[in-house]
């Protein structure tokens, strides 16, 4: 019997979150740039027919404006490929921490198997932008 659909859709979305959490819990933000509080992207998508014109730069942008209207000056962020972080690189931010998809195992079983292939890795970025 196949699993349903909506199964498959639940454990996925269950194996991203798992990452998300285990990124995100690598790097005490907080303490590294003693802070109060800071902006979290969680991510930015980019429908294929848009990539390579800009629309992630202007997202990351509009994150930054956001952050400082609110008076912040950190922001982080899980940045999931090498052109994204080379992007966030440009624009300020620094690596706290990476982690090879390929390493991402459940079951001795490549979670990601796709972006494993690729030789690629995820990123916790953050930058403190000063207004």
């Amino acid at each position: 019997m196949q699993p349903s659909k909506q199964l498959m859709q639940r454990e996925s979305f269950i194996k991203v979150m798992d990452f998300h959490f285990y990124m995100n819990n690598r790097i005490d933000v907080f303490e590294h740039f003693n802070v109060e509080s800071f902006l979290r992207n969680y991510g930015i998508c980019v429908s294929l027919k848009y990539r390579g014109k800009g629309v992630s730069e202007s997202l990351i942008r509009c994150g930054i404006n956001y952050m400082q209207r609110l008076g912040l000056t950190v922001m982080e962020g899980l940045f999931t490929s090498e052109r994204y972080s080379r992007l966030a690189h440009k624009m300020g931010f620094q690596v706290l921490y990476s982690k090879p998809y390929s390493s991402w195992l459940l079951d001795r079983k490549t979670i990601f198997p796709t972006l494993a292939e690729g030789g690629g890795s995820a990123f916790i970025m953050a930058a403190n932008i000063q207004a």
